[in-house]
C-alpha cells in the first residue's frame, strides 16, 4: 500500500489495483483488475510523474497512468536485474525516483520522468525485504533476507556501505 494526500493505493492478492479516497477509505475511487498482467508483487506511486509503478513475479515493471490506470508507453522494457520483484519504494518529495528490489538482492533505481533505469546495485545476496531513500534521495538503503543492510549512493554507484 501507499498513501498520498488524496488517495490510498493498494494491491490485492490477485494483483488487482484498488484506489481509495484518503478521506473516506470505504469509498473506492477506481480499480484495475490484473493491473500488471502478471502476478503483481509490489508497487510505488510517483506523484511527480503521476504514475503508478508495479513489479511482478517475472521481474517485469509496468507503469500506469495514475488518472486512467492504463499502461504508459515506455522507451524500453523495464525489469529487475535478477528474479522476481520483491519490494518497491518511491523517493521522498513525490517520487522522482523509484527503487525496486528483487529476489536475488539486486536493486534497480528508475527515473520516473524518463521512465528509464538510472542505476542498479548488487549489494545484498538474497531477497530484498525493504527499501528506503534518505531525505534528499541521494542514498538508497536496503535490508535483505540474509540480514545485510546496504546503503548505496544513487549518483556514484561505487560509493557504498554494507553492514
Amino acid at each position: 500500500m501507499q498513501a498520498t494526500d488524496k488517495f490510498l493505493y493498494g494491491l490485492t492478492f490477485k494483483g488487482d489495483l484498488v484506489v481509495r479516497n484518503a478521506d473516506n477509505l470505504s469509498e473506492v475511487v477506481k480499480t484495475k483488475a490484473n493491473a500488471a498482467k502478471a502476478d503483481a508483487t509490489c508497487m510505488a506511486v510517483s506523484e511527480v510523474s503521476n504514475t503508478i509503478w508495479l513489479g511482478d513475479k517475472t521481474g517485469a515493471v509496468t507503469v500506469l497512468d495514475a488518472d486512467t490506470l492504463e499502461p504508459v508507453e515506455l522507451p524500453a522494457a523495464l525489469k529487475t536485474k535478477q528474479g522476481a520483484a520483491s519490494h518497491m519504494a518511491a523517493s521522498p518529495g513525490g517520487g522522482a525516483l523509484i527503487a525496486l528490489g528483487d529476489a536475488k538482492g539486486f536493486v534497480s533505481v528508475f527515473d520516473t520522468a524518463t521512465k528509464t533505469l538510472k542505476v542498479y546495485f548488487a549489494r545484498n545476496q538474497s531477497k530484498i525485504y525493504d527499501i528506503t531513500f534518505n531525505e534528499d534521495s541521494s542514498w538508497v538503503q536496503c535490508v535483505s533476507q540474509d540480514k545485510i543492510l546496504s546503503m548505496s549512493n544513487v549518483e556514484n554507484r561505487d560509493d557504498r556501505k554494507v553492514l
